[in-house]
């Protein structure tokens, strides 16, 4: 509420920094997905992402014409490269390295 004085505003900022809080872990859900929950959403993934590829190179060749055929070439050939070296070096690709 905002409405704290100094003294209780540092014991919780002293609190927060200490790490994990002293409260219980209450599972309010649990779930378990199968294998074919998991395949129909990496085939959703898959043909979203080529459907937005497809409406970017589109645009960038719309719009920019022939800048926008070397732009999507580079892009093109610059994935190349990355995916070949990662397959070469036998890399494992996940979404924490991604980000």
């Amino acid at each position: 509420t905002g409405r704290f004085t100094r003294e209780q505003a540092n014991d919780l900022a002293i609190v927060l920094r200490a790490g994990a809080l002293p409260a219980p872990i209450r599972v309010e859900e649990e779930r378990t997905v199968g294998p074919s929950l998991g395949r129909d959403s990496i085939r959703a993934g898959l043909a979203a992402t080529a459907i937005g590829a497809s409406l970017v190179v589109v645009f960038m060749v719309l719009y920019y014409h022939l800048a926008g055929a070397v732009a999507v070439l580079a892009l093109a050939l610059n994935l190349l490269i990355i995916l070949g070296s990662l397959g070469y070096l036998h890399a494992t690709l996940t979404l924490p390295g991604i980000a």
